[in-house]
């Protein structure tokens, strides 16, 4: 069951109105768990930041669409951007604090129960186990 499809451009703006919407409109009600939704939070948090900075590259003209759904007892969220995709590879430790690229897909990987990409790279879908 579709929860929320939101499509917004790749701006400052417009990324914190979004995260400030889907705290207050959704994030309470998708669970009961204060943790899970801190966790889910974060991780959508990062996606989002990742798919503007370096999927858009913060070119305002595109847009980055953001999906939740429930299965079973998954929440099932994916990022999509309309940029020209990168390499899937979530590094295996910790990156480096040096490291300009990883640390975001390393937490998301951290944080969720599974993450997936398409195979342009340009959408990540992540879920989270709810009982």
């Amino acid at each position: 069951m579709l929860v929320f499809e939101e499509k917004f451009p790749s701006n400052l703006k417009s990324v914190i109105r979004f995260l400030t919407d889907f705290k207050e409109k959704y994030l309470e009600s998708l669970c009961e768990s204060t943790a899970l939704r801190d966790r889910i939070e974060y991780v959508v948090m990062e996606a989002v930041d990742n798919a503007c900075d370096h999927g858009n590259q913060r070119d305002e003209k595109k847009a980055v669409t953001v999906r939740c759904w429930e299965e079973d007892d998954f929440l099932i969220f994916s990022v999509r951007d309309e940029g020209e995709g990168f390499n899937q590879r979530i590094p295996d430790t910790v990156p480096d604090l040096s490291d300009i690229n990883g640390r975001g897909l390393y937490s998301i990987q951290q944080f969720a129960h599974s993450v997936s990409f398409n195979d342009r790279g340009n959408m990540i879908t992540f879920t989270f186990r709810t009982r």
